[in-house]
């Protein structure tokens, strides 16, 4: 019974541990936008993967950034990029535009004679000034606004199974646990 039982987990191993390999590796597709905490926080784009290590390209570094899969504490994988820029320009652009209806409405006629002591404000210095505050206003409000990245967080593979063949006949099997 027990060498019966020796040979369904034998057998059994080779599926477990191609399960887990496959699973992580469904999830690392070559491209990806990974954020990576390990020794340190490495974000970028996966250009290479092993069983050893994750290779990432990175704005910041010129050359890629290997990060070996026994220091890695945590992979997220990027769903979305950051909204932070466009919202800002089109925060701006809703700024002056408002500014320029502001000068526009509230804006004076200054062609009449007036008196030394009545001071007009023409449509376009009511414009530029109201556009000072609401143009910077606008792109404050526009950058809030909108949604930064969004990351997902990616299962480690922290089980491990290899079987090999051995020569002269067998099977060697090792199994690894990381915590």
């Amino acid at each position: 019974m027990g060498q019966i039982a020796c040979v369904i987990v034998v057998l059994l191993l080779p599926i477990l541990g191609a399960r887990t390999s496959a699973e992580e590796s469904a999830q690392l597709t070559l491209g990806s936008r990974l954020r990576v905490t390990a020794n340190e926080r490495v974000i970028g784009q996966l250009v290479a993967q092993d069983e050893q290590s994750l290779t990432l390209y990175t704005k910041t570094v010129r050359d890629p950034v290997v990060v070996p899969r026994s220091t890695i504490r945590r992979v997220e994988k990027s769903l979305a990029r950051s909204q932070k820029g466009t919202g800002a320009a089109a925060g701006a652009v809703i700024g002056a535009l408002s500014a320029t209806v502001f000068g526009l409405v509230a804006g004076g006629d200054c062609s009449g004679g007036h008196g030394v002591d009545t001071l007009c404000f023409g449509q376009g210095a009511v414009g530029l000034v109201s556009a000072v505050v609401l143009v910077p206003l606008g792109t404050l409000i526009g950058a809030v606004a909108a949604h930064g990245e969004r990351w997902q967080e990616v299962p480690i593979q922290r089980f491990t199974v290899n079987v090999m063949p051995r020569r002269g006949g067998g099977v060697a099997a090792s199994v690894s646990l990381r915590f």
